[in-house]
C-alpha cells in the first residue's frame, strides 16, 4: 500500500498560515512567491505534528526540492569560480563586458558582485561592517552611472 500525507492542519508564524491543507496520492507540488511560507509549510509536514497520512503505520517518503535556489545557487557558484580564476575586480568587469539587457549573455547579479566586491575588500583583515559600507559605496559608484535615483544599501 502507497502512503501518503491525505491532509495537514497547520498555524505557522502565529496564525499567519493556518488551516487544513488536503493532498492527493501522488506528487504534490508547493509553489509561491518568496515570503509565503513554502519553506515553513515543509518544516512543519517534516516534523509530524498535526499530518495526516493514509496509512499511519506505514513508513512515509518525503523530498523537498528547489530548483528556482539549486539554479541560482550553481549560477552564482560558476560565476563566483570564473571572476576568482580570471581575479577580475569590478572595473575591470564593467569594462571589458558591457552591460546588454538586450542580449542572453550571461553577467553577475548584483548581490554576486556584491560578494565578490566584499569579499576583496575582507582580504586584509579589518571590520567587516566597514568593509561592507565600502563595498556598498564601489557598487553605488557603478549604480550611479547606470540609474541616477537608485542606491544600494547595505546593513
Amino acid at each position: 500500500m502507497r502512503n501518503y500525507i491525505e491532509s495537514a492542519d497547520l498555524n505557522i508564524q502565529g496564525g499567519l498560515l493556518a488551516g487544513t491543507i488536503a493532498f492527493k496520492p501522488g506528487l504534490n507540488l508547493i509553489s509561491g512567491e518568496n515570503g509565503t511560507f513554502k519553506t515553513k509549510l515543509l518544516q512543519s509536514l517534516a516534523a509530524g505534528s498535526g499530518v495526516h497520512l493514509k496509512s499511519p503505520t506505514a513508513n512515509l517518503r518525503r523530498q523537498a526540492i528547489s530548483p528556482k535556489r539549486n539554479a541560482q545557487r550553481r549560477a552564482f557558484q560558476q560565476i563566483y569560480a570564473q571572476l576568482r580564476q580570471q581575479n577580475v575586480k569590478l572595473e575591470g568587469l564593467l569594462n571589458t563586458r558591457g552591460i546588454n539587457d538586450a542580449a542572453f549573455e550571461e553577467y553577475p547579479a548584483l548581490g554576486d558582485l556584491f560578494y565578490v566586491v566584499y569579499e576583496d575588500f575582507c582580504r586584509d583583515g579589518g571590520n567587516q561592517i566597514d568593509k561592507m559600507q565600502k563595498s556598498a559605496i564601489e557598487l553605488n559608484r557603478v549604480i550611479s552611472r547606470l540609474f541616477l535615483h537608485y542606491a544600494l544599501v547595505a546593513t
